[in-house]
C-alpha cells in the first residue's frame, strides 16, 4: 500500500502509449496540432487519450509564446498526501466536467519565486497552492516575495497551515485560506488520550524534535498528564508517509514499545498508521489490545480494515467545494477569506468526536 501522490501522466509517456513520438505528442497537447499539419485522426487520438489517462499540461514545458486559454493553474508544493490527492482528483474532474483547461506545476520550497513568476507570464487568472513543501514559517520572506507576484490574480491556498505559517500576510495579499487548525486537532487526541489513561505515547522523533511540528506545540500545553514520549527514528532510505515505512518502523521499534509499556502510536498519516498495525498483527500483537495506533487524514483505506483505524478525518470534499466556490468569484484584490474546517476524530468505540476547530469561519 504505496503512499498515493501526485504523478498525473507525462506527455512521453502518453507517446509511449500511442506509438508515437513524444515531439508530435507534444505539438498537439501544445495546440499546435494544426500548425504541424499533424492529421486530425491523430490529433483526436492524442487527446482522447489524454484525458482518458488524467494529463495535465505542466506549465515549465510550454514556452511563454504558446497562445493557450488556461482556466485554473495548480502548484504543487512538494508532494501530496492522501486527502490531497483526493482533493487534486476531486478538482481535476469537475474541471473536465465543465469544459475548464487546468495547467499544473510541481516545484519545492526553493524555487517557489520562480514558479509563480511563470504563472504570470501565462496569465493564469486563478491559482491553487496545495502539497506538504509549506510548512516552515522561517521562509516566510520567500512566500512574501512570491506574493509580489500573484497581484491580480485569484488565488486559493487548500490545507494552509494554520497555527505554524502566520495568517496576516496571505490575507493581506488577497489570499483565500482553506485549512485545519492542526494544533487543536492533536490537543483533542491528547486530551482523549489523558481522560483514558493512555499516558505512555510514542511518535516519530521528526515529529517532537521539531519546535515547528503541531503535534510538539499541542504536547507541550499537556505534557503534565503524560510520561515521556517515546522517539522513533525514521527507517532509512524509506519514503515517510507510506505503508512500508510504517511496517519497517514497527519492525525497528517494537521492542522499545514493548519495554516502554506503550499505550499509543501517533503516526501523522493513515499509510504509516496501517503499515505499524499490519506489522502488530503479523507479530501477535492486537491492536487496540495491546497498545493503540492513530494515524490522521481518514483515508477509506484506514475505516475498511477490522477493527477501524483510529484516526483524525480531514473533509477534504468540503474543503475542495469552498475552493471550488472561491474560483467561481472573480473579483480580485482586497482582504483575503479564511474558511477554517473541523478535524473529527474517527474512534471505533466511541464514533465521531468532534475536535472543536470553527467550520468555515470567514475573516473579511
Amino acid at each position: 500500500m504505496a503512499r498515493r501522490t501526485f504523478s498525473a501522466p507525462t506527455a512521453s509517456a502518453l507517446a509511449r502509449r500511442l506509438g508515437l513520438s513524444r515531439v508530435t505528442v507534444s505539438y498537439v497537447l501544445n495546440g499546435r496540432g494544426k500548425q504541424y499539419r499533424i492529421p486530425e485522426s491523430t490529433q483526436k487520438r492524442i487527446l482522447a487519450c489524454a484525458k482518458e489517462q488524467g494529463y495535465v499540461p505542466q506549465w515549465n514545458s510550454l514556452s511563454l509564446k504558446d497562445k493557450h486559454d488556461w482556466d485554473v493553474g495548480f502548484l504543487i508544493l512538494g508532494s501530496l498526501y492522501s486527502h490531497h490527492q483526493e482533493a487534486f482528483n476531486l478538482f481535476c474532474r469537475h474541471f473536465q466536467e465543465h469544459g475548464l483547461n487546468n495547467i499544473i506545476q510541481t516545484t519545492v520550497r526553493d524555487r517557489l519565486v520562480e514558479s509563480i513568476k511563470m504563472v504570470r507570464g501565462l496569465r493564469i487568472p486563478a491559482l491553487i497552492l496545495m502539497g506538504d513543501d509549506k510548512w516552515n514559517p522561517l521562509h516566510l520572506p520567500l512566500w512574501q516575495e512570491a506574493m509580489d507576484y500573484l497581484a491580480h490574480m485569484n488565488v486559493i491556498f487548500y490545507d494552509f497551515p494554520f497555527g505554524i505559517l502566520p495568517e496576516s500576510p496571505f490575507l493581506e495579499a488577497g489570499i483565500t485560506l482553506v485549512g485545519i487548525d492542526r494544533n487543536k486537532a492533536y490537543t483533542a487526541i491528547l486530551d482523549l488520550l489523558a481522560k483514558r489513561n493512555l499516558t505512555r505515547i510514542a511518535t516519530l522523533q521528526s515529529y517532537m524534535g521539531s519546535t515547528l511540528h503541531p503535534l510538539k506545540s499541542a504536547y507541550e500545553k499537556v505534557s503534565g498528564s503524560f510520561g515521556p514520549a517515546l522517539l522513533l527514528k525514521n527507517p532509512p532510505g524509506i519514503a515517510p508517509g507510506t505503508f512500508p515505512f510504517g511496517l519497517e518502523l514497527f519492525k525497528r521499534h517494537i521492542d522499545a514499545v514493548v519495554k516502554n509499556k506503550i499505550d499509543c502510536v501517533l503516526l501523522h498519516d493513515d499509510h504509516e498508521a496501517l503499515g505499524f498495525c499490519a506489522g502488530a498483527e503479523a507479530s501477535g500483537l492486537s491492536v487496540p489490545g495491546r497498545f493503540s495506533v492513530i494515524g490522521f487524514d481518514g483515508i477509506a483505506e484506514g475505516q475498511t480494515r477490522t477493527p477501524p483505524l483510529t484516526t483524525l478525518r480531514v473533509p477534504y470534499q468540503k474543503m475542495t467545494e469552498t475552493v471550488l466556490q472561491g474560483l467561481r468569484q472573480t473579483q480580485v484584490g482586497g482582504t483575503g477569506r479564511k474558511h477554517l474546517f473541523d478535524v473529527a476524530l474517527i474512534n471505533k468505540n466511541n464514533g465521531t468526536l468532534n475536535t472543536g476547530c470553527t467550520e468555515g469561519g470567514h475573516v473579511d
